[in-house]
């Protein structure tokens, strides 16, 4: 009797001791930081597949999101032109390289950038101004690209299929 009592007795200690909070984050992957800023600290849990409400804030100079964190990303949109450039783009499907001919007086330096299907700049090359232009695809791989020409404040954007 001795021995059980004993033994109970060495079980309920371990298992009073053993209690500890601790903030902890159930998922696939993620982690805990805390972030130091002058006096004051700022505690970020973030975990992919996480349980719970899905939400943001912003305020000035920073976001907080809640719920599923996703890995950055960096988006780029395309920049939109009120005045659209004249232009022909040939051939469409792309073997090895595009020609553009414009259908209005070129007098400035044409930029020219090519996005892939994810947003991502392939190309960005500028042109010395003249009326027809040729953008060399080889080196690229097959798939769906989006081009931007910009000059004079004008923009033509065009979606070729390289084969």
């Amino acid at each position: 009797m001795k021995y059980v009592f004993s033994f109970l007795g060495f079980m309920l200690v371990g298992c009073v001791i053993g209690q500890e909070a601790q903030r902890t984050s159930l998922g696939m992957s993620g982690g805990t930081y805390t972030i130091e800023n002058g006096n004051s600290s700022i505690y970020v849990s973030q975990s992919v597949g996480q349980n719970g409400v899905i939400g943001s804030f912003q305020g000035e100079g920073y976001a907080v999101r809640q719920g599923f964190q996703q890995p950055p990303v960096r988006v780029v949109s395309l920049p939109q032109s009120d005045q659209p450039l004249d232009a022909v783009v040939f051939p469409n499907p792309v073997v090895t390289s595009v020609n553009v001919q414009f259908n209005e007086s070129i007098v400035d330096t044409v930029e020219g950038k090519l996005f892939d299907v994810l947003g991502k700049e392939v190309l960005h090359k500028e042109y010395a101004p003249q009326q027809s232009l040729s953008i060399d695809m080889s080196q690229l791989p097959v798939g769906t690209y989006v081009l931007v020409l910009g000059t004079q404040g004008k923009q033509f954007t065009s979606r070729l299929i390289k084969n």
